[in-house]
């Protein structure tokens, strides 16, 4: 975008929210027509912000500020008629931050980093939009949505690029985290990320067989936990020191085995 050309949206907006105040202060307006007043100047705003954009993706950065205001102006406006819509206002400047970026990444797909904060903030506008709209929904699934959000943004930047196998493990790990939250169960925690390094191990090539080491260890100790927990009765006594014990004689009888001869 020429840099008059910003200067020129810029102007539009600031001569749009000037006017707005005007309208408020010379006409007194009730609360509820002062936020459809000034829903209907920040949705006008965004679309002037998008205007760029439709004339060359090269202006991508405007989707930042033009998706968010469209959003907010419009949660706004609406409501000046339905209150409970008015209080998702915050939710839709989040979720209009991630919609701009995913669609920076569909624009262009070079930039994958777009994903990242893309997908949690979807997830994070989402989910408090949901907590507004429905205020008995468990907290746990809220806190869930948003760490599995988090989650699912670097599966999409492996899958984007098979070559970030690297954001397997965030990925992993925050869904592993997610599900503890959910549970409560420490087990479900240290399976998840046991899990996370054998899909390393699997999906990123040989030279990563390190990750099944990780992997055998919390997965060994998410068993251990899962049978320790309260659910698992009495065989949670004693199934981790057999555990332990049948791991030491098949060590002792792999030395005693006959070697094969070269």
């Amino acid at each position: 975008m020429k840099h008059t050309t910003w200067r020129y949206i810029v102007g539009i907006f600031l001569i749009l929210v000037g006017a707005g105040m005007f309208v408020v202060r010379l006409m007194d307006l009730p609360v509820r027509f002062v936020n459809l007043v000034f829903g209907i100047v920040m949705a006008l705003g965004g679309v002037l912000f998008l205007l760029p954009v439709f004339r060359s993706r090269i202006n991508w950065w405007a989707l930042l500020p033009g998706i968010p205001l469209v959003l907010m102006g419009v949660a706004l406006s609406v409501g000046a008629f339905l209150p409970t819509v008015g209080d998702l206002v915050g939710p839709a400047l989040l979720f209009g931050l991630g919609l701009a970026f995913v669609i920076t990444y569909l624009l262009y797909k070079q930039h994958w980093w777009a994903l990242i904060p893309g997908m949690i903030l979807l997830g994070i506008g989402a989910s408090v939009g949901v907590s507004v709209i429905l205020p008995e929904t468990n907290g746990d699934w809220v806190a869930f949505f948003i760490l599995g959000s988090i989650g699912l943004a670097f599966l999409l930047v492996y899958l984007v690029d098979r070559r970030n196998w690297w954001a397997l493990i965030p990925g992993g790990v925050m869904v592993s985290v997610g599900s503890l939250v959910l549970t409560g169960e420490v087990a479900y925690l240290f399976l998840g990320m046991g899990a996370t390094f054998a899909l390393v191990a699997l999906l990123a090539g040989k030279d990563n067989w390190w990750a099944w080491i990780p992997c055998g260890v919390l997965a060994t100790m998410g068993i251990g936990f899962l049978f320790f927990s309260e659910s698992a009765g009495t065989v949670g006594k004693f199934f981790f020191p057999a555990l332990l014990i049948l791991f030491g004689i098949i060590a002792i009888v792999q030395v005693l085995l006959p070697k094969k001869s070269s």
